[in-house]
């Protein structure tokens, strides 16, 4: 029995809708697909920290620690599907791993082929299906009508699989995905320079068109919004690190136009940069 959440261990699975803006590193005996259904959020697991938006989401394996913590004073709603192994696929009672869940006869992924874990990485809802499934496994959760149990493992092992197929178009594609890690590797490094995916595209003899559409798979946003997200990335550790004005901060990280800028930083922290430093700096960020 799950003393924390007595759903999960009664029927194996339970949604959790997170109050708290903050949460302490942590690990979990169950596993769990956290969806941002709303705000933005930094979040750390395994060493690296990213800002994450709507619309994003991450799988967390057992005994994994990871940490978030709101990157605005904007709502925060963030959706957690807590589940056990068996809970998709009942042969798997005391499996402890995400990977027996990939290998069984449902999702049937050769889990021994991926370059990488699909767990820790974060995943974009690019084209909608995911929070549609999120929606209504909160919905049937919520109704608990007969038969719901079941309807919640089909929506769920529906997810899994959506998500498993990002994964397997990034692995059909090794050597193309090279190009795009380079890419967002240079980014990282090089993000106040005026970057064109063109030029890459021109550099590595691909089409422009055909890089922005592996880019986007690959990545899951597309390449401006990357570089974009890159960006504000930056701008919120300058405000909360340094006295640098506004205006200094933008030309830091890429920006010419302050007023564009703001306009971006808004659209994806859902603050103003100054109400930004401003709640860090009353939180004692």
């Amino acid at each position: 029995m799950n003393y924390k959440y007595p759903a999960l261990g009664e029927h194996k699975f339970h949604i959790h809708v997170a109050p708290e803006r903050y949460s302490k590193l942590h690990g979990h005996d169950f596993l769990e697909v956290s969806f941002i259904a709303e705000g933005s959020m930094y979040h750390e697991i395994d060493g690296r920290r990213e800002l994450l938006g709507t619309g994003d989401y991450f799988i967390v394996d057992y005994g994994i620690q990871h940490t978030y913590e709101s990157a605005s004073d904007a709502p925060l709603t963030v959706v957690n599907l807590l589940f056990y192994p068996e809970f998709v696929e009942r042969t798997l009672a005391g499996s402890r791993s995400f990977e027996d869940v990939v290998n069984s006869y449902l999702l049937r992924f050769r889990y021994k082929t991926l370059r990488t874990s699909p767990t820790g990485r974060t995943f974009h809802d690019e084209d909608g299906r995911i929070r549609q499934i999120v929606e209504e496994l909160r919905e049937e959760y919520r109704k608990k009508n007969h038969g719901y149990i079941e309807y919640i493992r089909c929506l769920l092992v529906q997810l899994l699989i959506h998500t498993m197929r990002k994964v397997g178009r990034i692995q059909h594609e090794r050597a193309r995905s090279e190009v795009v890690m380079g890419i967002t590797e240079y980014v990282r490094e090089h993000y106040p320079e005026k970057l064109r995916l063109s030029d890459f595209a021109e550099e590595n003899h691909y089409s422009t068109s055909f890089l922005s559409r592996k880019f986007a798979e690959e990545v899951g946003v597309g390449f401006s919004e990357y570089l974009q997200r890159i960006r504000i990335e930056q701008s919120c550790r300058l405000l909360e690190n340094s006295d640098l004005r506004v205006s200094e901060i933008a030309a830091r990280v890429g920006y010419e136009n302050v007023k564009f800028f703001n306009q971006v930083f808004k659209q994806t922290v859902k603050l103003t940069p100054r109400d930004f430093r401003k709640a860090r700096q009353e939180a004692g960020l």
